[in-house]
């Protein structure tokens, strides 16, 4: 299970640095952004964060949910991804300010979600 949260890890940090670099251009209109800049900026940030939230938390789920089958499975994992990364985002908007990050952290829960469920799917544990 550790090597599959390390490859989840690493996958799921470009992706959401990539998807949030594409939000943020098409945001501002594609004006006076440095788009490979932005991304390294965004991977820089958004990593450790992944590592020390969102994969406990994925773990986690894991965890409490090894007994259930099916959508059942799929669906109570995905509602507790949302839950942590909905509660991240509106921590941060409070501390930062500003609603982009609600987004960018339902996105990356998403993703996280997205590629364990995928990885668990080609290659059971």
């Amino acid at each position: 299970m550790f090597l599959r949260k390390l490859f989840v890890f690493i996958i799921s940090s470009f992706v959401t640095a990539l998807l949030l670099t594409f939000l943020i251009v098409v945001l501002d209109g594609g004006y006076n952004v440095f788009g490979l800049g932005l991304f390294l900026f965004i991977l820089a940030f958004s990593s450790p964060i992944l590592l020390v939230l969102g994969m406990p938390i994925t773990a986690l789920s894991d965890f409490i949910l090894e007994n259930k089958q099916g959508k059942e499975r799929l669906l109570k994992a995905l509602a507790s991804h949302l839950f942590f990364g909905f509660f991240f985002g509106i921590l941060l908007s409070y501390i930062i300010g500003g609603n982009f990050y609600i987004v960018a952290s339902m996105l990356a829960s998403i993703i996280v979600w997205s590629i364990d469920e995928l990885i668990r799917f080609v290659k059971p544990a």
